[in-house]
């Protein structure tokens, strides 16, 4: 595949199906074709720069974007700067925000101008132009020009007028009648279109039709032909041909004289080709309302208003490549809400910064799986008496369109299960509810981007949390005032925007929190019987060990009260009995651990000693620091 580098912004894009392959020789132009074969061929061109003139609507774009495809795809040349109308506002305004794109052309190794003349009527070109050409001559960058008028009547200094002499100017010529027969035997055949032979006499003996006009009169019988089902007449082409703008002139004689190009006729042709233009873009899917808006508006008026739609389009193009790279599974509504959006360049701002609103989501999004631990997951939080109201009151209810901001704050002991709690969360929010983000991460590591990033760019990426969880928020006990008031201000201009925020501790609310706004107590007891048996039951299926009821029974009565405890416990039994016996029976666990009491299925469980009576608050409820001690 040919690699088309481009400057900034795309402002070399060249059109891709402009070829030589699709480009047709007749004698209008075949000594041009020789010449422009061993501008392209040679690695050091015998002439440079190479000029070519002719009327409007002969071809001469498509020859210049030609040479700039054989370039790239013979990997003769590696890079292209094509100015032309279209990418001319976008090169003028790269030049104001962005000074260092002229360094970038330094690598530039061919340069294409098309339709120089009219370029020229903006004041401030011609003297970019001028610095441009001598840069590239000096550098001996290959460079085609074309033009509609003579380059010595063009407003060019003698410096800049002595550099094109220096190279070829060649011309091409009038199409004659059998040029004009050949070219639209081509279109009819691209278009597969087919017309009786007579009408297609009729068609080329109009002597003063151009490259452009015969094209122009295609697409519409493709219309009428194709789309409308009605047969091609000589009525309709004459009706054709009124609606592009030409003029009826027969060949009368054997003599073809060029008729002189009024104003108004040269703003007839343009119009035309703009129609045609806008009829493409409308048939590749665009919205083109806008321009058809514009279609009946003064030339200048619509000319400004095709290069505004064509930087539109560029921009799309781009936004496309960046939509294309998000991932479509996060997000749904959003990503739905924008592919609407794609093919309407009216609205490039908004889409915009909708697709940069979606790019930062998905980046916070991927950012947060950096802070889980893969090993807790919602498959493996077991929930209890202990754990069960907890986990319900923060995920029950949520996602709902009319819920307000609110805070949880989760006050658990050490070992308790607070951060596989968050982890828990996250999941059945990840997986349940796509169109939310939600985060989750360490109290300390979150000062430490925000310190990092500044508080006005760590907000512009982080107020977008749809689902806050800060695991540990107790080890910022010690962190400046100030840090502390940006930290509350960030945590309170997520709930004024209806965000949720879970905080973890195993302290009292303390003094600093009291100031986020709506924040609701939780408790987090020391886990109970019923959880103590999930979780030995899975870690022995994990390490694809066999217990039997009444050892699981034991376990979980006697090995701790916390999960810190009874994971060392479960360690030890590894290490100094499974690892060595799996076959065990449960004396070879008394004889390890003599102080444990055998529990019979089913039997009554005594409260564990150390545990402590759960309070429960709904959400909502507010809490001061002097309301926390007394319930306590």
């Amino acid at each position: 595949m040919a690699n088309y580098p481009d400057l900034k912004d795309n402002l070399s894009s060249l059109k891709r199906d402009y070829i030589f392959q699709n480009y047709v020789i007749g004698d209008f132009n075949r000594d041009l074709y020789q010449v422009i074969l061993g501008f392209v061929t040679k690695k050091e061109p015998a002439y440079n720069p190479l000029i070519i003139t002719s009327e409007s609507g002969m071809g001469k774009s498509h020859l210049l974007h030609s040479i700039g495809n054989y370039l790239i795809q013979r990997k003769i040349e590696e890079s292209v700067f094509l100015l032309n109308q279209d990418s001319l506002i976008n090169f003028e305004s790269l030049m104001k925000k962005d000074k260092t794109i002229l360094t970038q052309l330094k690598s530039i190794k061919v340069f294409l101008v098309d339709d120089i003349d009219i370029l020229l009527k903006y004041r401030s070109i011609t003297n970019l132009f001028e610095v441009l050409l001598e840069f590239f001559y000096n550098k001996g960058v290959r460079t085609v020009i074309t033009s509609t008028k003579p380059i010595k009547s063009l407003p060019l200094s003698g410096k800049t007028l002595a550099i094109i002499n220096s190279g070829f100017t060649t011309k091409i010529k009038r199409v004659n009648l059998k040029d004009r027969a050949r070219l639209l035997a081509y279109f009819l055949k691209k278009w597969k279109i087919r017309i009786s032979p007579e009408v297609a006499k009729y068609i080329v003996h109009f002597n003063n039709l151009k490259i452009r006009d015969l094209r122009n009169i295609v697409n519409k019988m493709f219309v009428y032909s194709n789309l409308q089902k009605i047969e091609i007449t000589k009525d309709i082409i004459d009706n054709i041909i009124n609606d592009i703008g030409v003029k009826e002139q027969k060949i009368m004689s054997g003599v073809e004289p060029a008729p002189p190009v009024t104003k108004q006729e040269n703003e007839d042709l343009m119009r035309a080709e703009y129609k045609e233009k806008l009829y493409v873009w409308e048939m590749k899917g665009f919205n083109v309302d806008s321009l058809k808006k514009s279609i009946n508006a003064p030339i200048e008026d619509l000319r400004i208003a095709f290069i505004t739609f064509t930087s539109n389009i560029q921009r799309l193009i781009d936004l496309n490549k960046r939509f294309g790279m998000l991932n479509e599974t996060r997000f749904p509504s959003q990503i739905k809400k924008v592919g609407k959006m794609l093919f309407n360049p009216d609205i490039v701002e908004d889409l915009e910064t909708w697709i940069r609103i979606l790019e930062i989501r998905n980046a916070v999004q991927i950012e947060t799986f950096r802070n889980l631990n893969e090993n807790m997951r919602a498959n493996n939080y077991f929930i209890s008496k202990t754990n069960k109201q907890i986990f319900d009151t923060t995920t029950n209810n949520l996602p709902r369109k009319n819920i307000r901001g609110v805070s949880f704050y989760i006050r658990g002991y050490k070992k308790t299960g607070k951060t596989h709690l968050l982890h828990a969360i996250f999941n059945k929010i990840y997986f349940g509810h796509p169109d939310i983000l939600v985060y989750y991460i360490d109290a300390q590591k979150l000062v430490r981007i925000m310190e990092k990033d500044g508080e006005k760019k760590f907000l512009a990426k982080y107020s977008y949390i749809d689902f806050l969880l800060v695991d540990d928020i107790h080890k910022l006990l010690l962190i400046s005032k100030e840090k502390w008031q940006k930290l509350i201000d960030f945590f309170n201009t997520l709930i004024a925007h209806q965000k949720i925020i879970i905080l973890s501790s195993d302290r009292e609310l303390f003094k600093p929190l009291n100031e986020i706004k709506n924040i609701s107590l939780q408790t987090l007891d020391y886990p109970d019987f019923e959880l103590k048996k999930s979780y030995i039951k899975y870690w022995f299926n994990k390490n694809k060990i066999n217990i039997k009821p009444e050892v699981l029974n034991l376990l979980a009565y006697s090995f701790g009260k916390n999960f810190g405890i009874i994971n060392d416990r479960l360690n030890s039994l590894y290490e100094n009995l499974l690892k060595i016996k799996p076959d065990y029976d449960i004396k070879d666990i008394l004889n390890l651990f003599p102080e444990l009491r055998i529990i019979s299925e089913g039997g009554k469980i005594a409260q564990p000693a150390g545990e402590t009576k759960k309070i429960e608050f709904t959400i909502g409820d507010l809490f001061t620091f002097e309301r926390l001690i007394n319930d306590y």
